[in-house]
């Protein structure tokens, strides 16, 4: 029985020392990407070397294989025409022979909501797979079909949300919305939903056509997020820090690491509470130290704190266009 008990435990040391060579091996190639010129990063690749590491059931060849085969249908769709965000448009959000009659649409106004803002949510595979994404997948997936048909296109982003803009042969940058099918808004839209303030704006927090390392970087959030959850706030850490290397001006990954300190302070003070012990009183106040001076930081760059429930204020907004939309067809 004994013996028994020590395979099972051995056996389980090895996979839970695989996972963790895994996830770190594939967080390696990240960086590995993010390192070379900016010419040669290819934010696809990322993208899915990200979401393998939160799916390892991902099949990174077949994810490319199916974006570069709906370049391919656009692409033949439009004919001798010049392709441009409009056939993309069409393709991804009308219903037609092309998409097998079902549109490429936002995860929360079919499914539990919740659903919108799982991380699951946010893998391309998952989008491509069941035509149903969120505010990373939709955008994404848009932006690289856009980037294959040779479209200059950038990511972009909102407090909570991204976006992407289309420069067009006079260089005007068009702010495009994959969450309302390809909806054209201007940055006052944004500026006025998301509270972003003019300081945001002039530093360049928001709203600024990013590089392909800083997309990258934005989307290396959703590894904090996926490490948070599991409680695992070194990780997170890691990833904030990470994104932070490659993007330093960017103000997700310092709230986002401060939210995860002021978690590991709470954790802190529950163990001690559950153990009666007396908490370490000066590492409590390095961690109070560390998150006021993030947070400190976010500020002086622009961001400022949203309302409890801001965060579901341009959610609302879009999922009242989507039935408008839905209506018209």
């Amino acid at each position: 029985m004994i013996r028994k008990l020590l395979i099972l435990f051995l056996v389980l040391l090895v996979q839970t020392g695989c996972s963790l060579d895994r996830e770190q091996r594939l967080i390696n190639r990240v960086e590995f990407m993010m390192k070379q010129p900016e010419h040669k990063i290819d934010v696809s690749k990322a993208k899915l070397t990200i979401d393998k590491v939160i799916d390892p059931s991902i099949n990174i060849n077949a994810s490319l294989k199916e974006i570069e085969t709906i370049a391919i249908q656009i692409k033949a769709l439009a004919g001798e025409e010049a392709v441009g965000t409009a056939n993309i448009t069409k393709f991804l959000y009308t219903k037609g022979a092309w998409n097998g009659h079902k549109i490429y649409d936002y995860y929360s106004y079919h499914d539990d909501e919740v659903v919108s803002t799982d991380v699951k949510a946010s893998l391309l595979p998952t989008y491509l797979n069941t035509k149903r994404g969120n505010c990373v997948a939709m955008p994404v997936l848009h932006y690289l079909v856009a980037s294959k048909l040779g479209l200059d296109v950038y990511l972009t982003h909102v407090p909570g949300h991204i976006l992407f803009k289309h420069k067009d042969e006079q260089g005007n940058l068009t702010n495009i919305e994959a969450t309302d099918f390809g909806r054209v808004n201007d940055d006052a839209f944004y500026i006025k939903h998301m509270a972003i303030t003019d300081k945001a704006i002039q530093n360049g927090i928001y709203l600024r056509p990013l590089t392909k390392r800083e997309t990258v970087s934005v989307l290396l959030t959703k590894l904090t997020v996926f490490y948070a959850k599991k409680k695992e706030y070194e990780k997170a850490i890691a990833m904030s820090d990470m994104s932070l290397k490659y993007f330093p001006g960017f103000v997700t990954p310092l709230v986002q690491k401060a939210d995860v300190i002021a978690k590991i302070y709470a954790r802190e003070q529950k163990r001690a509470k559950e153990q009666k012990t007396k908490p370490n009183k000066e590492y409590l106040a390095s961690l109070d130290k560390q998150c006021g001076n993030l947070y400190n930081k976010a500020r002086e760059l622009g961001w400022r704190e949203k309302p409890k429930s801001f965060s579901e204020q341009l959610t609302e907004l879009l999922a009242a266009k989507l039935k408008e939309k839905r209506e018209e067809k």
